[in-house]
């Protein structure tokens, strides 16, 4: 049970072993998984992620640019919020993605799940540079344009769990949450990759040049590095676990509902770890350069080097975080982040609003050393508390609903406190908030860093 008290699981209580149980594969008739192979699935296995928060940072650093391409010339709030609001739109998107590719994963491998999420990934970024502008059909190109963005959604509701699900399923039992923080590192390169593509662009370019034609470049390019991710999943082997379950036939028939009904807990736990992973990932990394351009009122490369200087950070943290947690304990470390966010929340978020590029940088980096913590122990005791045969489905859909609820409608909620309050350090209230409620969930959670998941 989620909550259950501060008590370690002796073993996986979902899938009991027996001795008439078949080993899993690689273990016993046959050779183990060696090193190499290893890191070659872990590596294969999450390319795929830099396409996927490539999409995000795109998007959120481009905000003011395509209120003006979507919406026409004049520039207003409602323009901007209605930009943000599409961006939360297209992550209702998700939880309905979740069920589908939870289903096909769990049911007929994550290889083959992560494969048609990564297709249609690609296509919709294709499909988003090539619209036409508000200029040339008037605001039918923001109706194509929310179209565009709900397929995106829909595929993405597939593609970060099942990453996760597949590191997890690969790694050794001492490391998995290690092995699973390369997904998040992945997402942080996805990150750098979007702010020094749009850095160097509005360098290069005009603002005239970057509205006429420069805004489609990076949706090209996230199209293209989706298709190098897709021809990696191709060569990626499917996890031993999910094959042990295959060989047995015991993968569940109806794996959601299997995994709302009878394993709760593990999608609960998904949820409330997705809810304020997505909340203060927002906050702290991918809201940043909207806040300090459209609200503090930096200059856009001032801002998008704050953010890829954070990022950059966030990226040797996470596998520390991981490190730590498979050591110690994933309740230690997540407890110690949210306390963190509850300390230091406002008086980071006084320097970003001060405009001060010094100031804010350093604001910043601090606040993203607990947001980035929190990651890799929060996304493996989520998936701990599944079984394989509905891991995928149960963390997909809890992951993706906390993710719909509290990530899409963060810089929209993030700007309407700025704007109803007039403080600019408002979004630290909500995030002190949020942080409150998380440390409460972690206090009471069972540890899981030593179970058995085999």
């Amino acid at each position: 049970m989620l909550f259950a008290g501060r008590h370690v699981l002796p073993h996986n209580r979902l899938m009991p072993r027996t001795p008439d149980t078949p080993q899993l594969r690689g273990t016993a008739s046959q050779a183990p998984p060696t090193p190499h192979w290893r890191r070659r699935t872990v590596l294969l296995s999450s390319v795929g992620e830099i396409v996927e928060w490539f999409d995000f940072m795109i998007y959120l650093s481009l905000v003011p640019i395509l209120a003006r391409v979507f919406f026409g010339e004049t520039h207003t709030k409602a323009h901007l919020f209605a930009i943000l609001g599409i961006f939360a739109a297209s992550y209702l998107a998700r939880p309905h993605g979740a069920i589908i590719f939870g289903r096909l994963g769990d049911r007929f491998g994550r290889k083959r799940a992560l494969i048609v999420s990564a297709l249609i990934m690609t296509g919709a970024k294709l499909v988003e540079g090539s619209l036409p502008t508000y200029d040339d059909i008037g605001i039918a190109a923001a109706m194509l344009f929310i179209v565009a963005r709900l397929c995106s959604g829909f595929s993405l509701g597939g593609e970060f769990a099942g990453t996760l699900v597949m590191l997890f399923e690969t790694a050794t039992p001492r490391h998995r949450a290690l092995t699973t923080s390369l997904a998040s590192m992945m997402a942080g390169g996805g990150v750098l990759l979007a702010s020094g593509l749009v850095t160097g662009l509005i360098a290069l370019l005009t603002a005239e040049q970057m509205q006429a034609w420069g805004w489609r470049i990076p949706f090209f390019v996230g199209s293209g590095v989706g298709l190098i991710a897709l021809a990696f999943r191709l060569w990626v082997p499917e996890t031993p676990m999910y094959e042990e379950v295959e060989d047995e036939g015991l993968q569940a028939r109806r794996p959601v509902k299997e995994a709302v009904k009878e394993d709760k807990s593990g999608a609960g736990v998904a949820f409330a770890m997705s809810s304020f992973n997505a909340l203060s990932y927002f906050l702290v990394i991918a809201f940043m350069p909207t806040y300090l351009q459209s609200f503090v009122g930096m200059d856009h490369v001032s801002a998008l080097t704050i953010t890829t200087l954070a990022t950059i950070l966030s990226i040797v943290v996470i596998p520390i975080s991981g490190l730590v947690s498979d050591n110690v304990g994933r309740r230690p470390v997540l407890i110690a982040t949210c306390l963190a966010f509850i300390v230091l929340s406002v008086s980071q978020y006084w320097m970003l609003a001060s405009g001060q590029f010094w100031l804010a940088l350093v604001g910043l980096l601090v606040l993203v050393v607990p947001g980035a913590s929190f990651m890799a122990p929060a996304n493996t005791t989520a998936m701990e508390h599944l079984p394989t045969r509905v891991r995928y489905s149960g963390f997909a859909l809890g992951y993706n609903i906390g993710v719909a609820i509290f990530g899409g409608s963060t810089p929209l909620i993030a700007a309407w406190l700025i704007h109803r309050t007039g403080w600019l350090t408002a979004p630290a209230a909500y995030l002190v908030l949020a942080a409150a409620v998380m440390l409460i969930v972690c206090w009471r959670m069972e540890e899981t860093y030593r179970i058995d998941v085999s």
